[in-house]
């Protein structure tokens, strides 16, 4: 009988051994295809993102197109009037500090300070009324460069117009603003950016004066989210 064992106990062992064995291979092989497919839902999922962002951005090209010619069309971003004074509130920090411009028009159209949304701004909402977005005029505040929205249709978080709001010339970390330093190059900045309280994807082209002075911004972004 200890005989007829042996050979079903060795039997039993070589089975469980090979048993083991293939639920190890069959674990490793599970692994390795569900480690694939994530990796092919990632690549899927960037390339779906990429490719939303690339059209976003395209979107905001065009409008951009739109609004200069708009502002071309309407005799560009002249000195109009007296000087102004605004109360200028960084879009970060929201630390604010008086400020007096010079008065600007747009065209025969002076630029006013409208913070509602309920009351119309020249130019700005008709941008919007033809590509949708946002859009907004700068002034130049400083010899830094930072930019003062003088009208706009971006929303605060208040529900209001987010006139007097500004873009500094460095971040509260020290560092230069991507915008104004591609601006302050003559260069038009596209792409993603910080907007008083949350993120848009954008398109920011200097305006320049008729001796070539850096007077202002013209701007267009659709919300990221």
């Amino acid at each position: 009988i200890l005989m007829g064992l042996v050979p079903l106990c060795l039997f039993c062992f070589i089975m469980f051994f090979m048993d083991n064995r293939l639920k190890e291979m069959v674990g490793q092989k599970t692994s390795l295809m569900v480690e694939s497919d994530l990796d092919h839902i990632v690549k899927n999922v960037h390339a779906t993102c990429s490719t939303t962002q690339a059209l976003i951005q395209n979107e905001v090209n065009n409008a951009l197109n739109v609004a200069r010619n708009i502002l071309s069309s309407q005799g560009g971003m002249v000195a109009e009037g007296p000087t102004r004074e605004w109360t200028a509130v960084n879009q970060y920090t929201k630390k604010k500090h008086v400020v007096t411009l010079p008065g600007l028009a747009i065209g025969e159209h002076p630029m006013v300070k409208n913070m509602s949304m309920d009351s119309p701004s020249y130019f700005v909402d008709k941008v919007k009324s033809l590509v949708g977005g946002t859009c907004t005029v700068f002034q130049r505040m400083d010899q830094d460069g930072s930019m003062l929205r003088i009208s706009t249709n971006v929303v605060k978080k208040d529900g209001n117009r987010a006139v007097g709001t500004y873009i500094p010339a460095r971040n509260p970390d020290g560092s230069a603003n991507p915008v104004i330093a591609e601006i302050m190059m003559g260069r038009t900045f596209r792409g993603r950016a910080f907007v008083v309280d949350q993120w848009y994807i954008t398109a920011y082209e200097p305006i320049f004066d008729s001796t070539q002075n850096l007077i202002g911004v013209l701007y267009v972004g659709i919300a990221q989210e």
